[in-house]
């Protein structure tokens, strides 16, 4: 853990990603007797949520209701795509918890880096 600007502590990038101390920073604002609210950014708190929320909100439209006329013609248009150049490709994308296969030589059995075209073993 180390300390970045007045009093901000950084730990795993949690302050840079979320804005706000981790637990071991905040242990450590306790133990020295300081206020860990001080060291949350203001977003993080009730009166900026209450600030943002308190306008009122406009209810969408009934879709029951008419479209304007002027909108009646108005058509949306597929996106533009075109074919990717070169060759399609052939290698299938692994999934994240896939594993690599442990091939085994035919020849001798053993599991590794070798297989029968490479094997050395006497048989």
């Amino acid at each position: 853990m180390r300390q970045i600007g007045h009093g901000f502590f950084k730990s795993d990038n949690l302050f840079e990603i979320k804005g706000f101390p981790c637990a071991h920073a905040i242990a450590a604002i306790l133990a020295d007797d300081g206020d860990p609210y001080e060291y949350i950014e203001p977003y993080f708190t009730a009166d900026y949520y209450r600030s943002c929320y308190g306008i009122p909100i406009a209810p969408v439209p009934d879709i029951e209701k008419e479209a304007p006329e002027e909108l009646e013609d108005f058509i949306v248009k597929p996106p533009l795509t075109r074919k990717r150049l070169g060759t399609p490709r052939t290698k299938r994308i692994k999934s994240r918890g896939e594993e690599k296969k442990c091939y085994k030589c035919s020849r001798c059995g053993q599991g590794g880096q070798h297989n029968w075209r490479t094997c050395n073993s006497q048989i």
